[in-house]
């Protein structure tokens, strides 16, 4: 009776749950874990504040006709939202050609101007009729002109920015990109989009989507490996019922959380499906070695999970704790994944040591009709080679831990939007490097500081000055008050720039978000800022915030590290009562670790630093099981036999459940890699299934050595053997 009531209880809660999932909000701006007192956070909240801030899409169409771009541009500028679209046009039009004229000759502005005259009746558009004109331009002001073309139209291609009021990360902005490329389509254009707005919409749809991919990916991938690796077919009934309630629980009870971020919507299901099922897996095995052994049901049970529950929390705190460490990051997208994963372990743990008994029980007549041959390799000859090349391996890791830790230091880090692009080969990346291959990059920082026109002529000058800056173009106040004399006119282009207190200039830079070259640019603008005398001055863009995040989530990975590793420590040391084991077992694992992200250094790619922060944090608290657990084993059976024997047979009845954990870990990782295409996603998801077998390798072979070369330290170190030799010195 007290069974069924459990499940009942089980079954509603997981129900609530399950209705609850479709009410959590995913969060996919990086800027929203800034520190409340950053630079960043506070640039924006005056921009916005001050200005009509919104975001912006970048639309490229192929045409050879500037008619037709003028009338793209023009439908595009009629969609709801849609506050205005910059393109030749707002470059080439009636003020810039009056500026023109009003630094000519009377004799040549009449000519001048009937000719534009003669131009326009002839059928051509004011920007056509401009061009054609351009050879008649003096020398200084035909090379301005070039340089702004060359920003807008290229060898057939005509390039836009289209202008939002609205949030980047609405719903509301998703619907107007989609009529506007409805509108596209209909036009019968060949377009290509990139930009901020668009970088997150991608991002949301491709997530969204590709969650419930990775997630059937992984289903049956696990299926397959439990279905070789469990003694009976009915066990995996057993797995799929504990596994998916923790799951749901997990997964509702995000509505909690104001929101959780992309990141971990798309990791969530995959990773817990493998770390969940390392407790499961614990204790079916151990409840089959029992009745193997002849004890009953009821029997088996009890003495399995009075064998098993420790090693179980054991591992579960482990790694429990390893994901709260990043509770303390700065960059509070921690907090986010920090909650979600430990969340995530307690419906686990939880689900395991209530459930999987039960159902054990309730179906055991059919788990014992279900019995077959596990299709698991005897690790007996296996654990007889890595005793007779034990002095091998253990130089392999005496060779390899210091350069891993020096390579795994030094990798190329990406720390903003730029890492959380699409990948080679999605139409967000296509499109993006289509239209960076004919206009460059269209780098875009805006500048905001108090209103002050003397300082502000002084950076102008410096700025544009700067013939090492690769800048495209730059939008100032300034710029117009020199060149507009009409007052009306003047007054709409200042009211861009100006407001009582403060003042903006944007400029675009031929150049990556994250380079040797974005990052001297950042530096070199706050100094013109702070020579010019600006006090309070701010760079919004995504080099300026990315530069900012690495700052920040830099000093995050050191105390993260720092605090997952000592309460590991400390977890262990409770769970095995030992001096010794709490630095033997980290200490496997954190080479492993290093050995994983030191393989980024040889291949020479490039790694997101958030990304590596989160998978050594992941690979630390659900890796250490292994080594809990082939620990547990070897103590539990060095009271009965030698060392040699000891760490043979512990390596024999461990590793069969390690090698499943392991296996299953790095196939979710893997199939997170091969189906997201959200690079910094696929990153993360291939650095797991690295790191997963790598930490397989390090714990069946490198631990036992370390277990030989300490076993006398490590009954020495024992809590109780202490205390024994106290008494005895005592009396």
């Amino acid at each position: 009776m007290k069974a069924k009531i459990i499940l009942a209880i089980f079954l509603i809660v997981t129900v609530i749950a399950g209705v609850l999932i479709t009410q959590v909000n995913v969060n996919y701006d990086l800027k929203e874990y800034l520190p409340s007192d950053s630079k960043s956070v506070a640039a924006l909240e005056i921009y916005d504040a001050e200005f009509d801030s919104g975001t912006y899409a970048l639309l490229m169409i192929e045409t050879d006709s500037i008619s037709e771009a003028l009338s793209i541009k023009t439908d595009i500028s009629g969609v709801e939202h849609v506050s205005q679209v910059v393109w030749l046009d707002s470059v080439l039009n009636e003020t810039t050609f009056g500026i023109v004229l009003s630094n000519l000759d009377p004799i040549s502005q009449i000519f001048m101007q009937a000719t534009l005259d003669a131009y326009m009746q002839s059928g051509m558009t004011y920007p056509e009729a401009f061009i054609e004109l351009l050879g008649l331009f003096p020398e200084a002001d035909r090379a301005v002109f070039e340089a702004q073309i060359d920003n807008y139209y290229v060898d057939g291609y005509a390039k836009m920015q289209i202008m939002l009021d609205l949030d980047q990360a609405s719903l509301e902005t998703g619907a107007v990109i989609d009529e506007i490329i409805t509108l596209l389509e209909d036009s019968d254009v060949t377009f290509y989009l990139s930009g901020g707005v668009i970088s997150t919409l991608y991002t949301r749809n491709t997530v969204s989507g590709q969650v419930m991919k990775i997630t059937l990916a992984i289903i049956p991938i696990v299926l397959i490996i439990l279905l070789f690796m469990t003694p009976a077919f009915f066990d995996l009934v057993v797995f799929a019922i504990v596994a998916a309630i923790a799951i749901i629980l997990n997964l509702g009870t995000n509505v909690l959380l104001p929101n959780i971020s992309f990141i971990t919507q798309s990791m969530a299901i995959a990773l817990q499906l493998a770390i969940s099922l390392d407790y499961i897996i614990f204790i079916v095995n151990r409840y089959h070695k029992e009745r193997d052994r002849g004890l009953g049901v009821d029997e088996a049970l009890k003495f399995s999970m009075s064998k098993v529950k420790a090693p179980v929390i054991a591992s579960a705190l482990t790694t429990g704790v390893s994901f709260l460490a990043l509770v303390f990051m700065r960059f509070s997208i921690g907090l986010d994944i920090g909650i979600v994963f430990f969340k995530a372990i307690f419906f686990s743990l939880l689900s395991s040591l209530i459930l999987v008994p039960i159902l054990i029980k309730y179906f055991a007549k059919l788990i014992d009709k279900s019995k077959h041959k596990v299709l698991m390799p005897r690790f007996g000859k296996f654990a007889k080679f890595i005793y007779r090349f034990r002095f091998v391996f253990l130089g392999f890791l005496v060779l390899i831990i210091v350069p891993a830790y020096y390579f795994q230091s030094h990798n190329t880090f990406i720390y903003g939007d730029s890492a959380l692009t699409s990948s080679v080969g999605s139409s967000y990346y296509e499109d993006t490097q289509a239209m960076e291959a004919e206009f460059g990059y269209d780098n875009r920082i805006i500048v905001l500081t108090e209103r002050n026109m003397a300082k502000e002529g002084s950076f102008y000058q410096a700025v544009t000055t700067d013939l090492d800056l690769p800048l495209n173009s730059i939008q100032a106040g300034i710029y117009y008050q020199q060149t507009i004399s009409n007052p009306d006119v003047l007054q709409a282009y200042l009211a861009n720039f100006y407001t009582e207190d403060y003042e903006i200039m944007v400029l675009s830079f031929d150049m990556k978000e994250e380079s040797e070259v974005s990052a001297a640019v950042v530096d070199k603008l706050y100094l013109y800022l702070e020579n010019a005398g600006f006090e309070d001055a701010y760079l919004i863009g995504s080099s300026p915030i990315a530069y900012e995040i690495k700052d920040v989530i830099s000093i995050d990975y050191f105390y993260v590290t720092l605090i997952a590793l000592f309460a590991v420590m400390v977890i262990i040391f409770i769970a095995f009562r030992n001096l010794l084991m709490p630095l033997i077992l980290p200490f496997v694992i954190v080479a492993s670790v290093f050995f994983t992200m030191s393989i980024p250094y040889f291949i020479g790619d490039s790694l997101v630093f958030l990304g590596y922060l989160i998978v050594s944090t992941i690979l630390l608290g659900a890796t250490i099981d292994y080594a809990i657990l082939f620990g547990k084993s070897y103590l539990e059976l060095r009271d009965t036999h030698n060392k040699n024997d000891s760490i043979q047979i512990a390596i024999s009845d461990s590793a069969p459940s390690i090698m499943t954990s392991a296996i299953i870990f790095a196939a979710s990782g893997l199939s997170i890699a091969l189906i997201s295409s959200v690079f910094t996603i696929s990153q993360i998801g291939l650095q797991i299934a690295i790191g997963a077998t790598t930490s397989l390798i390090f714990v069946l072979v490198l631990l036992p050595q370390l277990f030989y070369i300490f076993d006398r330290w490590i009954k020495k170190s024992n809590v109780k053997e202490i205390q024994k030799q106290n008494k005895k010195r005592r009396s």
